[in-house]
């Protein structure tokens, strides 16, 4: 599922294209969107693909217990949608011994956080790369801000293509530098609340 279809981004950002000739461009700047946006947000690389995504995918993550409580195993990244298993072995075999039921354990999918229970028998290790948790995580239905975000960031790109490997520009005299693949102010802080570089 893509975060904006093409007609999306036509109807309510870019309202002068009348037709569907333009499509297959706004589709790939929508990924091109979600790959460099969910890297601003922080979201690490999934299994499946070389680019990060705000939509749903696989995550193979080693994470360590926190300092504060040693119960808790935070994942570094948020949503969680599901948790397909979880493993505990310092030497790193991750065998069905070593898996950790999934009764031990309570998961905050907002927070990224999986949570021994009180009556839990295993613990986490602070072991390197000894705890391996392998989730489906990210937005099965993107939130409506990240495609406001978007249909912004698409229709500059679209209605400006020069800004989009422009390294400089002149005004009134001046010269000023540009990124870019620079994500434009508004859309930056639409999408602060979504950021995965610290605890929400």
């Amino acid at each position: 599922m893509a975060l904006m279809t093409a007609a999306n981004v036509r109807t309510g950002y870019i309202r002068t294209l009348t037709g569907t000739a333009e499509d297959s461009k706004i589709v790939a700047l929508v990924s091109r969107f979600d790959a460099l946006a969910a890297e601003w947000c922080g979201f690490p690389y999934p299994d499946s693909t070389t680019l990060p995504t705000f939509e749903a995918a696989t995550y193979t993550l080693y994470p360590e217990p926190s300092l504060l409580d040693g119960r808790v195993l935070p994942l570094g990244f948020w949503p969680v949608i599901s948790v397909t298993s979880v493993h505990v072995d310092p030497d790193r075999d991750y065998g069905a011994t070593d898996a950790v039921a999934a009764s031990d354990y309570d998961t905050d999918t907002a927070r990224g956080e999986l949570i021994l229970r009180p009556d839990a028998t295993d613990t986490w290790s602070t072991a390197l790369r000894a705890n391996r948790v392998i989730i489906s995580g990210g937005y099965s239905a993107i939130p409506g801000a990240i495609a406001h975000a978007c249909g912004m960031q698409v229709a500059h790109w679209f209605k400006h293509p020069e800004a989009i490997s422009a390294t400089s520009s002149s005004a009134h005299g001046k010269s000023i530098q540009l990124n870019p693949y620079e994500l434009l102010p508004a859309v930056r802080e639409a999408l602060v609340p979504f950021q995965v570089t610290a605890t929400p």
